[in-house]
């Protein structure tokens, strides 16, 4: 056996070929591999170039190989991979049909294989491994045992890492449909189903969702919102103690409600609840991502104005939102807005602007919106923040400040200031001092960064509506500032 290893790994193509008819003569034999085997890259290495090697053998190689629990094992059948599609193909069949330790350490090459090949912009292997995508999934929906779920499982969480560049809009669609079968016969985390599939799957069934609305193809939207197993799967995963299935199903939800209201002739048969006090439990999540995702989805169902939604927020099973929880609501969005976090800020601003507009337009009760925009604490909350330099370039903070402005326009008292019931059974009253001051300070920041020329054209839509709103409110502001305000309004008319 040693001069056979040593024959393989010298360059010479006679005692190659030599090597090999002696290694092939024995296996002819029935001697099983294993008892000629010897852990070394030459037999790696000859069992993918040499023409005479049946795959068989080659399978049987790779086997052994990834039996070995070494780092430099994984490093050399990565180069292998990476430089012989042979290798890559065997790796990929032995990902589907192996035992659980080789697919675990196959699964384990193959990731390392993509990335090395995405570093160097090739896409060769997630191409193959998307390829194989439907056929896994399509077997699984008849063999659906717990160590081909992990296999399943495995290979949808190694697509998520990249995307080809030659993917085809029906590729992607086959694959929706056939995740929204396979999902929609199981419960999120059930005890006979591994955690790694239900994680691979929801995760890679998102991804098909904005690849296809990429290409501009609709149909796995359509998929999706028209199928209630899938959603009902969806709307449990929301409450998964595994953080990234959590967030990926909230995503999830929040993109399937947005390109539902933004698409049209996209409808829904089906329409799920989610309760009040599970968005305010999920907006107390420590989880960066779970809490980010959950503000998302809030602002999605406060947007929303669909008759018929795939995800409705409801209140002890009934449409009607009470104003205790709108303004619990409140608190806690500002109470985190204030908090300056990178990229949660931005949401809780946007989420804020639309709770004030959807208490304003589709709250059964006249005038809440004017208790949550006349709150000491909401004036407080603008005026702080209107002292930080980068939220007059925030559209999600202006679109919080306009929201804020058009509760004032909606329901503006006759008499000015006047006292207005409100649905707390209390009466509150538009404190001229505090409404004076936080306009002033809003017209402050303006003014203070009037260059709005490079900034988007919806920002200074938005800049115009607030300097408007601002000088139509009928508040106590000085002549100079009124002045300066319509010369700023001049000036980002004609910068737009």
């Amino acid at each position: 056996m040693c001069f056979k290893v040593s024959s393989l790994a010298c360059c010479s193509p006679v005692r190659m070929a030599r090597a090999t008819r002696v290694l092939l003569e024995l296996l002819g034999q029935q001697i099983q591999l294993r008892n000629v085997y010897t852990h070394h890259p030459a037999m790696l290495y000859w069992a993918f170039s040499s023409p005479w090697t049946h795959p068989s053998i080659q399978a049987g190689v790779m086997t052994l190989w990834l039996e070995e629990d070494q780092s430099e094992c994984r490093k050399d059948l990565m180069d292998l991979v990476l430089m012989n599609h042979d290798a890559s193909c065997c790796l990929l069949e032995l990902m589907q049909f192996g035992k659980l330790l080789i697919v675990k350490r196959a699964m384990q090459v193959m990731e390392d294989a993509i990335l090395h090949q995405f570093q160097e912009g090739n896409d060769g292997l997630i191409q193959t491994l998307w390829d194989i995508i439907p056929q896994a999934l399509a077997r699984f929906g008849t063999n659906n045992s717990s160590l081909q779920a992990v296999k399943v499982g495995g290979l949808l969480q190694l697509a998520c890492m990249a995307i080809p560049h030659n993917l085809s809009a029906s590729a992607v669609v086959r694959a929706a449909y056939l995740l929204t079968r396979v999902l929609g016969k199981k419960i999120v985390e059930n005890a006979d189903i591994p955690l790694t599939f239900y994680k691979g799957a929801i995760c890679h069934a998102f991804l098909l969702l904005l690849v296809s609305l990429e290409l501009q193809d609709k149909r796995a939207l359509a998929i999706y919102v028209s199928e209630p197993k899938f959603l009902n799967v969806l709307h449990t995963a929301m409450e998964s103690q595994h953080k990234t299935i959590c967030s990926t199903a909230l995503h999830f939800l929040s993109h399937l409600l947005h390109y539902q209201m933004i698409i049209q002739h996209v409808g829904c048969d089906h329409t799920m609840r989610i309760d009040s006090k599970q968005v305010l439990q999920l907006l107390k999540n420590p989880d960066f991502d779970v809490l980010s995702a959950s503000l998302q989805l809030t602002f999605s169902l406060l947007q929303s104005e669909l008759i018929h939604p795939i995800i409705r927020l409801s209140e002890n099973d009934q449409d009607i939102i009470s104003s205790e929880f709108l303004q619990t609501l409140l608190i806690k969005l500002q109470s985190m807005s204030i908090k300056n976090i990178p990229r949660i800020s931005n949401i809780c601003w946007k989420c804020l602007g639309a709770l004030l507009h959807f208490s304003s337009t589709r709250f059964v009760e006249a005038n809440i919106h004017m208790h949550l925009a006349t709150q000491p604490w909401t004036y407080f909350l603008i005026r702080s923040m209107t002292r930080t330099a980068s939220n007059i370039r925030s559209y999600d903070f202006l679109y919080f400040i306009h929201q804020w402005l058009q509760c004032f326009q909606s329901c503006q008292p006759a008499p000015r200031f006047k006292m207005v019931r409100m649905v707390f059974k209390k009466e509150r009253a538009v404190c001229p001092g505090l409404h004076s001051e936080t306009l002033t300070a809003v017209a402050t920041m303006i003014l203070n960064h009037s260059d709005f020329s490079n900034v988007t054209s919806s920002t200074k839509q938005l800049v115009q509506q607030i300097i408007t709103g601002i000088l139509e409110s009928g508040a106590d502001l000085c002549e100079d500032t009124c002045d300066s305000l319509r010369r700023c309004l001049r000036q980002v008319h004609c910068s737009s």
